[in-house]
């Protein structure tokens, strides 16, 4: 809001005074930076405002096309990010990058860089996915792109930032698209809970084991499935005979009734 002025006066601030307001009849005329007097329409005060949409756009800062030397590096600027919520990097070469090579850091001041996202990019694909897109949700103040490089210098490089105000997903396809390496694809980590029933720790919810190599661990007996032990093997019935089947037997038809 501009100068508050008196009818018959000039431009005043602050409080009214016994100077500037005697007999509380007076009126105020609200104004513009300008000084230009805003207008009414029906008695209501017109307001006129321009809304422009934010579009995704390019940052030259981080972005190249100067091929790298061998293990060399690529550092952009740091850019204020907070108007954009997410940052995508498209990178071409003819040269795979150092191992993590691609880094899109986040950090609060545009010195120190306390998060960042991490990817390989892989040289050597066709047409029309000759190179690849990486892309992640803002985490910071700033942002910064750092690439490095692999051990064989670069015959053409690539990169490109694009900056994003709202996030974009993975490809859609229609259901009866049969899926392929060329689509992109969100990833996604899931961690396996279960709720344990026994021990000092019974209703509490704990992490599902795996084994060293990373498989699920299942007991080899099957223990306590649903409730009830449950052994591997044959168990006697009622007017029953047990039968045991040799180890090399063919595959034999078993119907239910």
């Amino acid at each position: 809001m501009g100068d508050i002025i008196l009818s018959g006066g000039s431009a005043t601030s602050g409080g009214a005074t016994a100077d500037n307001q005697t007999s509380g009849a007076q009126k105020t005329q609200i104004v513009d930076a300008g000084g230009d007097a805003a207008t009414v329409t029906s008695s209501r005060l017109d307001v006129n405002a321009v809304i422009t949409q934010i579009s995704s756009t390019v940052d030259s800062t981080n972005s190249s096309t100067t091929p790298l030397g061998s293990n060399a590096s690529f550092t952009g600027s740091a850019i204020d990010v907070l108007s954009w919520d997410r940052v995508t990097v498209m990178v071409f070469s003819d040269q795979s990058s150092a191992s993590l090579g691609l880094k899109i850091e986040f950090g609060p001041d545009g010195t120190n860089w306390y998060d960042a996202s991490t990817f390989t990019f892989t040289a050597g694909g066709t047409s029309p996915n000759s190179g690849q897109v990486f892309s992640t949700a803002v985490r910071g103040h700033y942002m910064r792109v750092v690439y490095t490089n692999g051990a064989s210098a670069q015959g053409s490089f690539n990169l490109q930032t694009i900056l994003q105000p709202t996030f974009e997903g993975a490809d859609i396809i229609d259901l009866q698209t049969t899926a392929a390496d060329y689509q992109h694809a969100m990833l996604t980590k899931s961690l396996i809970i279960g709720k344990s029933t026994a021990g000092g720790g019974a209703g509490s919810y704990v992490s599902v084991k795996v084994n060293p190599s990373g498989s699920l661990a299942v007991s080899s007996d099957l223990a306590s499935v649903g409730g009830t032990t449950v052994a591997l093997g044959q168990t006697t019935m009622s007017a029953s005979i047990p039968v045991v089947v040799a180890s090399d037997q063919t595959p034999i038809m078993v119907i239910a009734v």
